[in-house]
């Protein structure tokens, strides 16, 4: 597996691909991987792929790898608990009260996961800022890791 994954970074920084944008449609594609729009994550990363002129193959390779059924709930977690972060200890707000389409959704969490008052406001706020944040950071390292890969 890892000689399949290897030949995936060689075979994505070729002469037509530089390594400096492989390593933006990657960061584009972890942008969207921790962004907190669950179930429109495919599109979101086909139209940044269009409008930023990146790759399309490797934003949604990106996407899906981080964001997969082994990791979407403990992304999630780290979305909604940044977001609580913010308002409560940064902004020292409470969030903002729930949209009323969110109420069925908030009894559900209330009933079957035992989250006392959960909030839309910080997960969506939260996990956007999050997702940025991480993406930004993690473009010097992967370009780097695609340059040292692809030359071996």
């Amino acid at each position: 597996m890892i000689q399949r994954f290897l030949l995936f970074i060689k075979q994505t920084v070729t002469p037509s691909i530089s390594a400096q944008l492989a390593a933006r449609s990657w960061c584009v594609g972890m942008f969207v991987a921790w962004s907190p729009f669950l179930g429109l994550q495919t599109i979101l990363a086909i139209i940044l792929s269009y409008f930023f002129s990146l790759k399309a193959s490797i934003t949604l390779t990106a996407s899906f790898m981080i964001n997969n059924i082994w990791t979407v709930i403990p992304i999630s977690l780290a979305n909604y608990n940044f977001g609580l972060f913010l308002f409560e200890k940064v902004l020292h707000r409470t969030p903002p009260k729930n949209p009323a389409f969110f109420a069925p959704i908030e009894l559900w969490l209330q009933t079957r996961l035992a989250i006392p008052t959960p909030s839309l406001w910080p997960f969506l706020i939260g996990g956007t800022i999050l997702a940025f944040i991480i993406s930004c950071a993690a473009y010097p390292f992967v370009k780097r890791f695609l340059l040292y890969f692809s030359k071996h």
